[in-house]
């Protein structure tokens, strides 16, 4: 029994490795496919800064005006789940014209900041939206960041773009090599590639009356690693 346990071990270690012949040889290749689109929502940050002598009345200033902002965010037809508070703080000011050295800082006053975020579905009225912000009693306008309400969509197609690039670049390497190109035998998606906004062919979103804004396009990259198998 022993010798036969012993003559089954010494079988499969005489086993040979699969051959680079038996595998066949390949080619890797690395693509980046892109599709780009111009953005159709914007996001963007609005709200009230108060400095008041008291806390009270510095967070009831604020409070005034945000009350007519989101009066005039309703009235132009914001949806209610586009516009989220991302900001809300009352803070003391101090006093330091003194300096360090000769008396201790005093409080001179209170700052309050109340912030919203807003989606804007309509390009067109963006920039007209920035003037009745500001009359409405905005005193903060800022972070405004265009973006795609489908970036799926657009990912997908630069996936597509990706892989058409990487058959190209196959194709070409293997024809400079002098050996044909066989299946495909591996593809695997890298990191998706994130969202930038493109410089050029910027275009006025604004109508005559409100403030000029500058679209510009949006732009998502994808990247994938395909093996094919290659021959004579």
């Amino acid at each position: 029994m022993r010798c036969m346990f012993l003559f089954l071990a010494l079988s499969v270690l005489a086993v040979p490795p699969a051959s680079a012949q038996d595998i066949g040889a390949q080619l890797r290749v690395t693509a980046t496919g892109e599709a780009t689109a111009p953005p159709d929502i914007a996001h963007l940050r609005a709200g009230a800064v108060a400095a008041e002598p008291t806390a009270a009345a510095a967070l009831d200033a604020t409070s005034v005006a945000m009350a007519d902002i989101l009066a005039m965010l309703d009235a132009a037809g914001i949806a209610e789940p586009d516009i989220r508070t991302t900001e809300l703080r009352l803070s003391p000011r101090y006093d330091r014209s003194g300096g360090s050295l000769q008396g201790e800082t005093r409080i001179a006053g209170y700052e309050a900041r109340n912030i919203v975020e807003v989606t804007v579905r309509d390009l067109d009225a963006l920039g007209p939206l920035l003037d009745e912000l500001a009359r409405a009693g905005a005193n903060e306008i800022g972070a405004i960041r265009f973006d795609l309400s489908n970036a799926a969509a657009l990912r997908d197609e630069a996936r597509i773009a990706a892989v058409a690039e990487a058959r190209r670049k196959a194709e070409l390497l293997a024809g400079a090599a002098g050996v044909a190109l066989g299946p495909l035998i591996a593809l695997t998606e890298g990191t998706p590639g994130v969202e930038r906004p493109m410089m050029g062919d910027m275009v006025m979103a604004a109508a005559p009356s409100g403030v000029p804004m500058a679209e510009g396009t949006q732009t998502v990259e994808a990247s994938v690693t395909a093996i094919y198998r290659i021959g004579d």
